[in-house]
């Protein structure tokens, strides 16, 4: 009697065997999926920080920018520079060699 309930039909056994089989065969495509969707984020998440890089950069290079055109602007030479542009334009000549020597003596 031991014998009869250890014996398992054979339809259960072909169907047990089957879903073994169809999870083993699952098992790389789901590794492969799992793979693809990693590598995906982190070429995303590096796609991002080299935005963010660049951003960055593009702000210290204007503010560089910026503060070297203040430096330049703000310098005795380019004020005498713009006054003698100024005075270019006019007809006076004896105001343009005034300014000119005004020009001179405060650079030296």
């Amino acid at each position: 009697m031991a014998d009869t309930a250890t014996i398992v039909a054979p339809q259960i056994t072909d169907s047990v065997t089957q879903t073994n089989t169809k999870v083993l065969g699952d098992i790389p495509a789901f590794a492969t999926g799992n793979l693809m969707q990693a590598s995906s984020q982190v070429m995303a998440l590096s796609m991002q920080n080299a935005v963010s890089a660049q951003q960055q950069a593009t702000m210290v290079h204007q503010a560089s920018t910026t503060e070297g055109i203040n430096i330049l602007y703000s310098s005795l030479t380019a004020v005498a520079a713009q006054a003698v542009g100024v005075e270019n334009r006019s007809t006076d000549y004896s105001k343009m060699i005034e300014t000119l020597s005004l020009a001179s003596s405060k650079s030296a």
